[in-house]
C-alpha cells in the first residue's frame, strides 16, 4: 500500500509542484484511496493483494480523487458558489469514478 501511496502522491506533485511539501498532500492521498475502497465496495471474500492490485491498475482514478478534494478544499458539499463574478460549479465524486470506467461491486 506504501508504493501505491508514494506513486499517487507522485502525480499529485506533477499536477500540483508548489504543493510538493505541503502535508494535506498524505491526508488527500488518504481520503481518496479509501474512498475508492469504499465506492467499488470488494466482495468480503476479496484477497487483500487482489484489491491492491486493483488499485494499481487504477492509479490515475485515485490521484484525480485526490485532485479533486484538493480543489475543493473549503468547498466541501458546496453545490454552487458566486463570488465577484466568479461561478463555481462541481461534478460529484462520482464523475471522477465514471470517467474511468470504475464500477462498485453489486452485491445481492
Amino acid at each position: 500500500m506504501d508504493e501505491l501511496k508514494s506513486a499517487v502522491k507522485e502525480i499529485l506533485i506533477a499536477y500540483l509542484p508548489d504543493e510538493a511539501g505541503n502535508p494535506i498532500l498524505d491526508t488527500l492521498v488518504n481520503r481518496a484511496i479509501w474512498s475508492y475502497r469504499n465506492y467499488v465496495n470488494y466482495p468480503p471474500d476479496t484477497e487483500e493483494t487482489d484489491i491492491e492490485s486493483n488499485m494499481k491498475d487504477n492509479l490515475y482514478c485515485i490521484s484525480d480523487l485526490a485532485l479533486y478534494a484538493f480543489n475543493k478544499q473549503g468547498a466541501d458539499f458546496e453545490s454552487a458558489h458566486n463570488e465577484n463574478g466568479v461561478s463555481r460549479t462541481y461534478e460529484s465524486e462520482g464523475a471522477v469514478f465514471t470517467a474511468h470506467g470504475v464500477f462498485p461491486y453489486v452485491r445481492v
